[in-house]
């Protein structure tokens, strides 16, 4: 009876510690699902600093082409025309 008691001992031993594994595995892999979702969300985030960065930079970039001056707005245009004018008024 001695023999008996030991099997169910070391089976009841057996299924706990792949109990306690399996547990440990559905932890892990309820970490590994947190981690996940984390990392699937950093990502998100990342991807939409980019498309802010992106919508920057073009904004930036209409703006520089807005305040490029024209072609009237060349001082040496100016400059001769007031030196002919002058000159027309002189004479």
């Amino acid at each position: 009876m001695s023999t008996g008691y030991c099997q169910q001992d070391s089976t009841i031993r057996k299924a706990n510690n792949l109990l306690i594994e399996l547990e440990q595995r559905r932890a892990v892999d309820s970490l590994n699902s947190d981690i996940n979702l984390r990392l699937k969300l950093a990502l998100k985030n990342y991807d939409s600093v980019f498309v802010y960065k992106d919508r920057v930079i073009n904004n930036l970039q209409q703006t520089i082409e807005a305040m490029k001056p024209e072609w009237y707005d060349n001082k040496y245009l100016w400059y001769g025309l007031g030196l002919l004018t002058a000159y027309i008024l002189i004479k």
